[in-house]
């Protein structure tokens, strides 16, 4: 199993057989650092207008976040290292 953050977005519109699971099965292999983000649509639909415009309004930031935060770890170059 994966020990770090991660986000699973899902539709709001539940299909198939995952109506009542919200971590559509992913909770044992991404553990209990799993964040859910729901957006409208259906499985098929989140890519979409106007669906995927909120899509991406809500993955940018934590693609912005996991950035900031991987820079953070990097160690610092002294400026005579190539």
């Amino acid at each position: 199993p994966y020990e770090g953050p991660a986000v699973l977005f899902r539709s709001l519109q539940r299909t198939f057989g995952f109506r009542q699971e919200l971590q559509l099965g992913w909770g044992d292999m991404l553990g209990d650092q799993l964040e859910i983000c729901e957006t409208p649509g259906t499985h098929y639909t989140i890519y979409a207008k106007p669906n995927v415009d909120i899509l991406t309004g809500k993955m940018i930031p934590l693609l912005q976040q996991a950035k900031k935060q991987f820079q953070e770890k990097q160690p610092v170059r002294n400026a005579n290292e190539s």
